[in-house]
């Protein structure tokens, strides 16, 4: 009785001792450049350029430009042997574009549409100040090891969105992967995506994801390091109408 006893304290102490979702999130804010800071940068433009893995790697560069909560753009060219091809794509007021060399056209695939929506909210969710809103429920996610650093989970459930687990580092606190259902570009079929974050850089005292490679089924699909990024309060909302 006595050995039961023991174990059990054992095992309340250790439960007890074990971050809450929110307390990780709190650390994992502090960590990426502090709550002031987060709450004033509700837009950011980014350009990475990398290899996009289908058939054969495909070489991309792509700006994204994003403002809390919900409006993006994405400017992207991908050489395929040597033909360059440049699409341009809007989502902002729950309507979406895409433009491909120069002809525009509004999304009507609801399924499309949807993606450019979970697309636009991830980016919004990873901004992690965001996170300590009353729509966004947290919950735990188990531990696990991402590119051999251990990691504590958090399930991130929103009302009209699918849920996504976010993994911290349990060293430094800082996002380390992103894990969701999302279409898969050439199936088109819903399957596991896995973004994980291998390198950070910082600007003006805010940490932001330097390199990254991004997985689906466990097969890496994207690899792309950022050449730069800027942080503001506001992007001129003309950034986000018809391109």
């Amino acid at each position: 009785m006595r050995t039961a006893t023991a174990a059990w304290l054992v095992l309340a102490a250790t439960a007890a001792a074990q971050p809450s979702p929110r307390e990780i999130v709190d650390r994992a804010i502090a960590a990426q450049g502090g709550a002031q800071r987060l709450a004033q940068t509700r837009a950011a433009q980014t350009t990475i350029r990398g290899l996009i893995h289908l058939n054969q790697p495909v070489p991309f560069t792509k700006t994204t430009l994003f403002q809390a909560p919900t409006q993006i753009r994405e400017s992207q060219e991908v050489d395929v042997n040597g033909t360059k091809i440049a699409t341009i794509s809007v989502f902002a007021n729950n309507r979406g574009w895409i433009n491909s060399n120069g002809q525009t056209r509004e999304v009507q695939d609801q399924q499309l549409l949807i993606e450019m929506q979970e697309a636009a909210h991830l980016l919004n969710v990873c901004r992690l100040i965001s996170l300590t809103g009353p729509d966004y429920q947290l919950a735990p996610a188990g531990d696990a090891k991402v590119d051999n650093r251990h990691v504590v989970g958090v399930k991130v459930t929103t009302p009209g969105y699918r849920e996504i687990v976010l993994f911290f580092d349990r060293e430094t606190g800082l996002l380390l992967q992103t894990q969701r259902r999302a279409l898969h570009p050439v199936t088109r079929q819903e399957t596991l995506e896995q973004k994980i974050i291998l390198e950070f850089g910082s600007v003006n005292g805010l940490k932001w994801p330097r390199k990254t490679v991004v997985l689906m089924d466990g097969k890496k699909i994207v690899e792309a390091e950022a050449s730069g990024v800027k942080f503001t309060d506001k992007l001129d909302e003309r950034w986000f109408a018809r391109p």
